[in-house]
Order: structure tokens, then sequence, then C-alpha cells
């Protein structure tokens, strides 16, 4: 991952909130997939399992209703959505869908549990970000 995106990376909320450990920020930059998604590329698709967590780079994703027929949310460069997955083994409870050229960096589960086997006073803000993050988005009607 070039420098320039990995300290812009460092700017998105989840890693924004454990910006004091610098080597544990570093270990998620270093271990996050790059994907690029076309427009009407679907993200996240409703009803299956997720175990990642997406944050963009570049471009606008939208959040499907649940016939899929309408945007309910757009979320834009700095967003996240997904983060769920880490922490849980349920099926996606809604689509998300590139509306632009996307650059997405995605972060898997099983590689954020072998990152916190190494910073164990971690897991728990994570477990706590996720879940806040989750109730807020879900109570609070957002145009991210």
């Amino acid at each position: 991952m070039a420098s320039e995106q990995a300290r812009n990376f460092q700017t998105f909320p989840l890693l924004k909130e454990f910006k004091a450990n610098k080597i544990l920020v570093n270990e998620i930059i270093k271990n996050l997939k790059q994907c690029t998604y076309l427009p009407h590329d679907y993200i996240i698709t409703r009803g299956e399992y997720g175990s990642e967590m997406y944050c963009i780079a570049e471009g606008i994703v939208h959040m499907l209703s649940p016939n899929e027929k309408k945007a309910i949310a757009i979320l834009k460069t700095n967003s996240f959505f997904g983060e769920m997955g880490l922490y849980t083994t349920t099926k996606r409870l809604t689509s998300f869908v590139a509306a632009t050229f996307s650059l997405v960096y995605i972060l898997e589960k099983e590689t954020l549990r072998k990152i916190l086997k190494q910073f164990p006073h971690a897991d728990f803000e994570f477990r706590l970000f996720g879940t806040i993050s989750f109730e807020l988005k879900n109570l609070i009607p957002l145009k991210i």
C-alpha cells in the first residue's frame, strides 16, 4: 500500500480511536486488502455471512433498502461499513453497492484476530467501538 494512502487511512474513525498505539495501527494498515469496485458492483450482499469490514478510500457507496430498490444511506470517502462482520457470525442485514468507482480497504476478521493476539488490551476497545457504531447507525438515520 502506498505510504500516502496508509497515512490517509489513519484518519478513518476506527483507527483514530487507537492513535495512541501506533504499532497496532501500523499492523492493521499493513494487513489491509485493497479492492476496487465499479459502479453497481455489490460489495456486501444482504443475507450472506460477513467476516470483514470495509473502509472507503475513494468513491461513493450506497446502503440499500431491504428490497434493494433504493439507497437509504450514502457513504463517502472515510466512511466504513460492515464492522459487525468482525465481531459476529451473523448474516448481513443489508446490501452495499458501489455508486461510483470506489477504492475500498478491507479488514478481515481472521486478520484482526491475529493482530489482537499481539495487543490483547485493544480487543475490548475494538468490540466496544464496533457495537457503539452499529447501534448509532441503527438508531439515528444518518446520511454518512
